[in-house]
């Protein structure tokens, strides 16, 4: 139907309303001309114009107000209740409120206590305070529909999704675990309703309401703390990704899920959300193993990201065994990249030194480096020199690591190395000038490599980053008002890390945080002694 039909249609119907007074309109036949303009409203709606269709549905409303006939109290509730539903969908939330509370008024004492169409006059009137972000009110108008909805129905998408909009509401509140229960209540229904017995309307819905209510229960266990209700509720999400029947379709949605869950640990590592990102982690390797024609660089990927968790969680025993993991993972099932072997050897060697394991991280390096060599490229063979200089550095042998680590400077530069490439290089450099004694241009590396990171400000990197350079310039350099000045900024980052992650957990239950406040206060203890006592060279 054409827009320029239904607006005639629109403007002779108004009119006819609207000047005859309904004096040709009587009983039944005003309950069908109510009725078809409501239909036509809806239809406008349904082809994604909302605010035409609330245009239409105002002017109706206005003939029927202006009309002399009484009115059905039914009719008049019935196009305010389609009123409001439109005024969401038009983004007037508002006004969406104000006509549910006009049909809630006129419905209250005219329905039964138990009627499903008072319920959805509640459910309308809750989502539109929950459009608003008024949670605790849109709680009460939706646990008012719940019961209501349960008992008319049982497990129903109407009662799914007043389950949905409830967690919405709890989340809104902070109620973060409560919210949680609510969306996976939801998604139990969701997951197992047929089809068939959606309700008209709905049944194309449900499977995005049952994608957006794993996200909310994703969302509320994740500020919870409830680290395995995010894992239960992204195997779901998961799960649902991959319930097509076509195949191809199917590997599609699951590589996106796991892009998403990557790009998502991407940015939980920069927030310093490491309980998080063992549970994305986890999780995407659970998928890969049900689904393993999925490109393995998945797998190699999520095995990364689970192992730097565990590290960072002061966990070095499960760190080490899961690079252990990965590692010969990559060696059997991604023997043909050679550039994926050698990182993910770099990567095992490091952590096998870090856990005081290196006679251990020397043979295997020995047993696998060699066949690497005439295989990489030379930003690539820099990532293999540097981890034996940093074997060289450890076995007390600073002059041939810091040759290789020139020849690994080299490489990278010829070769068109990223920042994120540079910047772990100097840091490497660094902790191996360090070793050597050679401080000043330790501090001079791990500069560089900080302007290379650019931390965010308040962000835990920047904490790392400044409290490190604090440490060589009080302790090794002798310049405590340097050092002071660091840990000033490091203190700020701390600080302010700790803030932003305080919406569900408060600083007392981050280990990490913790302990590195407890070390910033030693040092920041020791170089304000040192300022005060002596001078800076």
């Amino acid at each position: 139907m054409s827009h320029l039909f239904l607006t005639a249609r629109l403007i002779l119907l108004a009119g006819a309303l609207a000047l005859a007074g309904l004096a040709s309109a009587k009983g039944d036949e005003i309950a069908g001309l109510v009725a078809g303009h409501v239909d036509a409203a809806l239809e406008v709606r349904n082809e994604g114009r909302p605010v035409d269709a609330a245009l239409m549905l105002s002017d109706l409303l206005d003939a029927l107000l202006d009309a002399d006939e009484a009115l059905d109290p039914a009719i008049l509730s019935d196009v305010l209740f389609h009123y409001a539903k439109t005024l969401r969908l038009a983004d007037r939330p508002d006004a969406a409120e104000t006509m549910a509370r006009r049909a809630l008024q006129i419905d209250t004492g005219r329905l039964p206590a138990d009627s499903p169409a008072l319920a959805a006059v509640y459910s309308v009137l809750g989502a539109a305070l929950l459009d608003q972000g008024r949670g605790a009110e849109a709680e009460i108008e939706l646990r008012a529909a719940l019961p209501i909805y349960e008992a008319a129905f049982g497990d129903h998408a109407y009662t799914a999704v007043t389950l949905y909009q409830l967690a919405q509401a709890a989340d809104a509140q902070a109620h973060y675990p409560a919210a949680a229960r609510l969306a996976a209540r939801a998604l139990v229904i969701l997951t197992r309703v047929p089809e068939a017995d959606q309700p008209d309307g709905l049944s194309g819905q449900a499977r995005f309401l049952a994608a957006r209510s794993y996200g909310e229960w994703y969302d509320s266990a994740r500020r919870a703390s409830d680290w395995g209700g995010t894992r239960d509720a992204m195997l779901g999400r998961a799960a649902l990704a991959g319930a097509g029947q076509d195949r191809a379709a199917r590997r599609v949605e699951l590589s996106e899920f796991l892009l998403a869950r990557s790009l998502e640990s991407q940015a939980a590592f920069e927030a310093g959300r490491f309980p998080e990102i063992e549970v994305l982690a986890a999780v995407a390797m659970e998928i890969w193993q049900a689904e393993q024609d999925l490109d393995p660089v998945y797998m190699s990927a999520a095995m990364a990201a689970l192992a730097h968790a565990l590290s960072e969680q002061a966990r070095p025993d499960e760190a080490l065994a899961m690079q252990g993991r990965r590692f010969e993972f990559v060696t059997t099932a991604m023997q043909d990249r050679p550039v994926s072997v050698a990182y993910a050897l770099s990567s095992y060697v490091t952590a096998l030194t870090n856990n005081g394991q290196d006679a251990e991280a020397r043979a295997v390096f020995a047993r696998h480096a060699a066949a690497l060599q005439g295989r990489l490229g030379g930003t690539d063979r820099a990532v293999l020199a540097m981890t034996e200089a940093r074997l060289l550095s450890l076995d007390g042998d600073h002059a041939s690591a810091l040759r290789l680590a020139g020849e690994a400077q080299a490489d990278l530069e010829a070769g068109g190395a990223t920042a994120h490439d540079l910047q772990n290089f100097h840091s490497e450099r660094s902790a191996i000038a360090r070793r050597a004694g050679q401080y000043e241009d330790a501090y001079a590396d791990l500069l560089r490599g900080r302007e290379l990171a650019d931390p965010a400000p308040g962000s835990f990197d920047a904490m790392y980053w400044d409290g490190s350079l604090a440490v060589i310039a009080l302790y090794h350099l002798h310049r405590p008002g340097t050092a002071l000045d660091r840990v000033r900024d490091a203190s700020a980052s701390l600080i302010g890390h700790a803030s932003a992650q305080a919406d569900a957990r408060g600083i007392a239950d981050e280990g990490r945080e913790v302990t590195s406040l407890r070390n910033l206060f030693i040092l920041r203890t020791e170089a304000v002694w040192g300022a005060a006592h002596a001078r800076e060279p």
